[in-house]
């Protein structure tokens, strides 16, 4: 994951149990296309991505958590902000501004749905897609800044709409660097998707026990890479748990899921 030039990361709850009830924990998540590696922690401080990724360089996709801070200086991390995650704000301060949101919510759709027709001319990360991008999705980034701004004076700081326009501002270096670069994600989405399967566990089991955090996040990110790279977990582990005990320790990224091939050079077995 270090070696990773892109990478997106989020956190989540985790209810742990102790003694006449539960605590909170953390399980954060840091995934590339075709890897997951999920982190366990009794808290949210930044000490994680900063111990993960300390001398390290690239882009990482964050939303605005401070907690990320650390990683991002001048020798290390690039930060690449997440358009649904502040669309999501304007969307829930509607209720109260549907005339202000609604315009900037037109213009992110505008946005996705441009990008999405260049995804599917199969021009992504092209010079045409960098044109687009530096030029029309730039000018509708613009106008979403245009438009908060001239609303900014009339939100309360702390009415939801208040609280989105502050995050924007913010946060608008990071929401706009994908406008330089056509490889960037427009947001984090990834990294939400990955960690969408610890909230559906969430709800079914209600909370974990305090000895288990590092043994179901080595869980997951197994399972979850094989996923990724669309290869049958069962059959994964079946054949690396008896492997890489005999596995040199300078082999064992052999063993991942993005490089694994079954010993007697079978087709590798895939998702299902």
């Amino acid at each position: 994951m270090r070696q990773a030039s892109l990478i997106y990361a989020d956190e989540t709850p985790q209810p742990i149990l102790r003694e006449g009830g539960t605590t909170r924990g953390y399980m954060w998540t840091f995934g590339t296309p075709t890897l997951a590696l999920f982190i366990f922690s009794k808290g949210r401080s930044g000490e994680i991505a900063t111990t993960l990724l300390k001398g390290t360089s690239g882009h990482l996709v964050a939303d605005g958590y401070s907690g990320y801070n650390a990683v991002f200086t001048p020798t290390s991390r690039v930060r690449v902000g997440c358009l649904a995650h502040m669309r999501r704000k304007f969307f829930e301060a509607s209720s109260t501004n549907k005339k202000v949101c609604g315009q900037i919510l037109r213009k992110i759709k505008a946005l996705y749905r441009r990008e999405g027709k260049l995804h599917k001319r199969g021009l992504a990360g092209s010079e045409a897609h960098l044109q687009f991008r530096q030029n029309t999705a730039l000018q509708l980034m613009n106008e979403v800044r245009e438009i908060a701004e001239e609303a900014k004076g009339n939100a309360l700081p702390k009415s939801p709409l208040g609280q989105a326009i502050t995050y924007l501002l913010n946060q608008w270096v990071a929401l706009t660097r994908f406008t330089q670069d056509a490889s960037l994600p427009l947001d984090n989405n990834h990294a939400e998707r990955l960690l969408r399967r610890v909230a559906l566990a969430r709800k079914t089991s209600l909370f974990m026990g305090a000895a288990r955090g590092d043994s179901y996040a080595i869980a997951l990110s197994l399972v979850q890479s094989c996923r990724l790279s669309n290869v049958n977990p069962e059959a994964y582990l079946t054949d690396v748990l008896m492997r890489v005990q005999d596995t040199p320790a300078s082999r064992v990224a052999e063993l991942l899921p993005d490089r694994w091939r079954p010993p007697d050079g079978s087709p590798v077995p895939v998702w299902c």
